[in-house]
């Protein structure tokens, strides 16, 4: 019988752990008769082809085991195979944990290298943890081609679905589901390559700084200057940089310069503690960059944006350059919020076969206070191993079956290019517009606040609780559940704020739901709405644009400078999950657990750490919604006490270590301490301070210091949670930290999206945004680009001549609905229609979004009924009735259907791919939005490349929206360079372009008072000019 020693593994977890691998099945909890069944006896080929490693013996029983063989039987033969599993006993109805793995991974490994396979094929997440030896998502790792080792022998490892969860997802239906669809196919490629592959290279850790050399005395200058010699005579190099911050514009300093060719590598530093200041190399630099070979970074939007800013735009323009982010995302392009599958760290580790920050486990925010010598190795193995990662994804591109990807590599390239010159570039924004407009709205609010008050409802509410805040979710609940006894909306909708009643029943508080009541004559509901609106405004744009404001999103240098993506990294906007306790002073008999984040208000005392890691109260000085994520759950023991629980934030947010450093969510460990307050801590006994006093001592010292209190947390687990939620971001003054279910987390206070400001809503921020003096602002939109996407896709003869005619398919669509059912558009009969223009309009627009679109991206008809409130057997005869009329648009459909269930992938006419699994309706819509994409991209690569060649600084976009890029364009060319410019977007001569391109020009002096102005056709131009 084993023995489980909980205590231990609490405290020690690495003693425990080398306890499991000392005495395996005697410390197991599995190895109890009767509970499981120990040692099972593995099956399968004692020299496999593949193996097969599962969680326990019962994955290869059962209706698991005969999906798993059924499916390898059609691609190999079954005695080429083996059987075996993590751990030697079955374990019912869950995975088994990291200690009883443990104790069996010596069998593993010695089964492993006794029997050594070509392959290991890993069933499920347990298996590619145990692999990887981290928590990985299994939706962007499957598939993958992984080196892994045993210390003695190198294999490579395959990740695939669990069986039981492609079983899991199985419907009634005739059809297979995304899952098995792409379970089938990674073995069948598994099966297919195994002849070919070779055994896996994996670097021992003895060799990580072969060839490193760092220059860390100011008298060693000269071997710098050799340095730069050598590397300029080399065809291809790798470049790094370590700086104090993400932007050049705002103070920040290049602390240190890595260059390696893979063989040898060179790392220096630049202002490292004012060493040599770059005006001592900035023109041997500046020569060197602009003379040597191709040059590789990791991430070239943000290491070209730095050199660009120091160096100019020949730097950019007149030299070579190559992205191994681009690269990695033209090859897979699978990320998420959760993991950032192109970060250096995780593409070393898939190509590679180790972790990259193993190695030199820094906080990147903080490098400036490192000692030098750590900060170039640091350095120095970045470009050493982008260098070799560059040269690992460059082989594979070159592999036939990816001769597609060649161009959208090279393309991607040019993109980051573009984009870091339109981010240099920026756009204005007046201080007047700023200041009169925050003015304005807060006069409004103020008067909006009055009329929301006066309401009786609110009366009431303010008698019974406390002063009522119409921003909170939980509060705006209660007011209707207690004070009006009405039941809201419990569906479920992407775009809702949810909240949990008493009854734990989900009810949705946003404005859709609201207006509902408002037309039941309840008086306050416009102006809280109102009142919602004009905070977001306030607290999310207009104060974060004062220059006043310390913290404002505008560059010292007086542009707002927006961040645009060409991959589709992890990167974003930092988040604390809905409902998360964040520790602030408080009335405890109204908030006994403490205030949840969404309760939070600016102006309220955060408890916080300094740098010394004392406990301190600082202002909240922002706090609002930010949308509705995925997420990460991690779990935390409290140190030395029976005290357990979660924290759901963002992957990216930092969470504080107890070492001081930050590290972000998605790479933390099991193991790792984190900085925490635990809530009970006697010593700043938070639970019982009188919060009035605080407050008052807080407003007359301007400081209150706790000491002693920091408690360390140590990570159990981290959780992929699937469902997005609704989640918050809030900044602290001056520590930037804040408490949040106990665990020390940096807080945000990144700018905005510009790409989500709302055209009316937001008429104030637009506004702002103007053209210098002598200038206008110009967007050109592509004109119905999604409809003509779907013409060069299915080269349907009828909608392409549609097309051409400008005929509205919408319009047209919009009248058989009506004719057929008109209660659908709210008339009596069609002549009713015709006779008002602005309900056609509206529902022509209505139709084009919940109609035409979605049956083009595969909506069912029942779908579409339900969506448009007509009879199902309507949708089905109007449905039919367009699929008979666009016969070649159908026949696309099915093409696609067929390529994705033979690759598990589909790719744009470009060459873009996207990889399963897929619904339907991201199988037929990700070609269409990619080639959209991709011929603005293309648009603004070339403007930005005659910006430079044509020294017209004006051609280059000043922001990239959705289909539409702006600029700042001189009075005086101003009707020339529109045609200019429109003839550019017309100029795209993709070979399966098949239809005119359209572009639409509006102007004004600001973003907010665009006019529309013309509309220009590829028919407008000479044809053989174009060519």
């Amino acid at each position: 019988m084993g023995f489980f020693f909980s205590e231990v593994s609490a405290k020690e977890p690495k003693k425990f752990f080398d306890l499991a691998k000392t005495y395996g099945c005697l410390v197991c909890p599995l190895n109890v008769q009767g509970k499981a069944s120990p040692n099972t006896k593995f099956s399968g080929s004692v020299s496999p082809v593949i193996y097969v490693l599962g969680e326990s013996p019962q994955d290869f029983v059962g209706p698991s085991g005969e999906l798993l063989k059924n499916v390898l039987s059609k691609f190999i033969s079954l005695d080429k195979v083996r059987f075996f599993s993590l751990c030697s006993c079955n374990v019912f109805e869950k995975s088994p944990e990291d200690f009883e793995i443990e104790c069996c991974r010596d069998f593993v490994k010695k089964d492993l290298e006794t029997t050594k396979p070509k392959v290991i094929i890993g069933l499920g997440s347990s298996v590619l943890k145990w692999a990887v030896k981290q928590n990985c998502n299994m939706l962007q790792w499957r598939g993958r081609k992984l080196p892994i080792t045993t210390d003695a022998q190198t294999f490579w490892f395959y990740p695939v679905f669990h069986p039981s969860v492609v079983l899991k997802r199985r419907s009634f239906s005739q059809y297979k589901n995304e899952y098995e669809v792409m379970f089938e196919l990674d073995i069948k490629n598994i099966a297919h390559s195994v002849e070919f592959l070779g055994t896996p290279i994996i670097e021992s850790p003895s060799c990580y700084f072969d060839g490193v050399s760092l220059i860390t005395k100011k008298e060693e200058l000269f071997k710098l200057r050799e340095a730069l010699i050598y590397f300029k005579e080399q065809d291809k190099i790798a470049i790094d940089l370590e700086t104090t911050g993400l932007s050049p514009y705002d103070g920040n300093k290049i602390l240190s310069i890595a260059i390696s060719n893979g063989i040898h590598t060179v790392a220096f530093p630049i202002t490292y503690d004012k060493f040599w200041g770059l005006h001592n190399l900035k023109k041997e630099l500046e020569s060197f960059l602009l003379n040597s070979g191709l040059k590789i970074c990791h991430n070239l939007k943000f290491d070209l944006g730095w050199l660009q800013y120091l160096f100019g735009k020949n730097i950019v323009c007149k030299t070579q350059w190559a992205d191994t982010m681009s690269q990695a995302y033209v090859l897979d392009e699978r990320t998420s919020m959760l993991e950032g599958m192109f970060n250096l760290d995780v593409l070393c580790r898939i190509n590679l076969g180790f972790w990259l920050k193993d190695i030199s486990n820094l906080d990147a925010s903080k490098l400036n206070t490192y000692p030098l010598e750590i900060i170039l190795k640091y350095n120095a193995l970045d470009a050493k191993y982008t260098y070799r990662l560059y040269e690992s994804q460059e082989k594979n591109l070159k592999k036939k079956e990816n001769k597609s990807l060649w161009w959208a590599d090279k393309h991607l390239n040019e993109v980051a290019k573009t984009l870091l010159l339109t981010q240099a570039k920026g756009v204005y924004v007046s201080q007047i517009f700023v200041l009169e407009y925050i003015k304005s709205l807060n006069e409004k609010l103020e008067i909006v606040k009055n009329e929301l008050n006066s309401c009786k409802e609110i009366i009431e509410y303010n008698r019974r609780y406390k002063t009522f805040n119409p921003c909170s979710p939980k509060q705006v609940a209660t007011l209707f559940k207690e004070i009006l006894h009405l039941e809201l909306d419990k569906k479920i909708d992407d775009d809702a704020v949810y909240e949990e009643d008493g009854l734990d029943e989900k009810i949705t508080t946003d404005k859709n739901t609201l207006l509902k009541y408002a037309q039941q004559g309840l008086r306050f509901i416009p102006f809280l709405i109102e009142y919602r609106e004009i905070t977001k405004l306030l607290g999310t744009y207009l104060e974060r644009f004062n220059l006043k404001n310390e913290k404002c999103y505008i560059n010292k240098d007086g542009t707002l400078r927006p961040q645009f993506t060409h991959c589709f990294t992890s990167t974003g906007r930092l988040c604390i999950a809905k409902g998360t306790i964040i520790e602030t002073v408080r009335d405890l008999s109204k908030f006994p657990k403490g205030i949840p984040i969404e309760d939070i208000k600016e102006g309220d005392l955060a408890y916080s750490f300094d740098e010394d890691k004392k406990v301190v109260l600082r202002k909240v000085k922002w706090v609002g919604k930010t949308g509705h994520k995925k997420i990460l759950r991690i779990h935390w023991l409290a140190t030395g006490r029976r005290h357990r629980g979660y924290l759901d934030v963002t992957p990216e947010h930092p969470i504080r270590l107890v070492s001081g450093i930050y590290k972000k969510a998605c790479d933390l460990k099991e193991g790792d301490k984190v900085l925490a307050i635990h809530r009970t801590n006697p010593a700043l006994n938070l639970l019982k301070i009188d919060y009035k006093k605080v407050q008052e001592r807080f407003d007359k010292e301007g400081v209150f210091v706790y000491s002693n209190c920091a408690n360390n947390h140590r990570i159990t687990r981290i959780e992929y949670l699937e469902e997005p939620v609704d989640v918050y971001d809030l900044e602290i003054e001056e520590t930037h930290n804040c408490i949040a279910n106990e665990l020390c987390v940096h807080n945000s206070g990144q700018a905005p999206n510009l790409q989500n400001v709302p055209k009316r809503k937001g008429k104030y921020i637009r506004n702002i945004i103007v053209a210098p003096e002598n200038y206008k602002f110009v967007a050109m939109d592509l004109g119905q680009i999604e409809a003509r996407c779907i013409a060069f896709s299915s080269n349907d003869e009828v909608f392409c001549k549609a097309i051409r005619e400008n005929y509205d398919i919408h319009k047209e669509r919009a009248l058989r609905i009506c004719e057929l059912w008109p209660e659908a558009a709210g008339v009596g009969n069609v002549e009713e229609f015709l006779e008002e223009p602005k309900k056609l309009k509206a529902f022509r627009d209505v139709v084009k979004n919940k109609f035409t679109f979605p049956l083009f991206y595969g909506a069912s008809y029942k779908s579409i009924a339900r969506n448009l409130k007509i009879p199902e057997d309507i949708s089905k005869k109007i449905c039919n009735e367009t699929f008979e009329k666009f016969s070649g648009v159908k026949k696309w459909q099915k093409e696609l259907l067929t390529f994705y269930n033979k690759y598990g992938y589909i790719e744009s006419l470009v060459g873009r791919r996207r990889h399963g699994p897929l619904r339907m309706n991201a199988i037929l819509n990700s070609p269409i939005q990619s080639v959209a994409a991709d011929i603005m991209l293309v648009t603004m690569n070339n403007l930005s490349n005659l910006s430079f060649t044509l020294n017209k600084d004006y051609l280059q976009p000043i922001l990239s929206i959705h289909d539409d890029l702006s600029f700042y364009l001189p009075d005086a060319v101003l009707e020339e360079e529109i045609q200019f410019i429109a003839k550019e977007f017309c100029r795209i001569n993709f070979s399966f372009i098949n239809v005119p391109l359209s572009v639409e020009v509006s102007v004004g002096q600001s973003w907010g008072e665009l006019e529309e102005v013309c509309t220009f056709t590829t028919d407008d131009f000479n044809y053989t000019e174009l060519e």
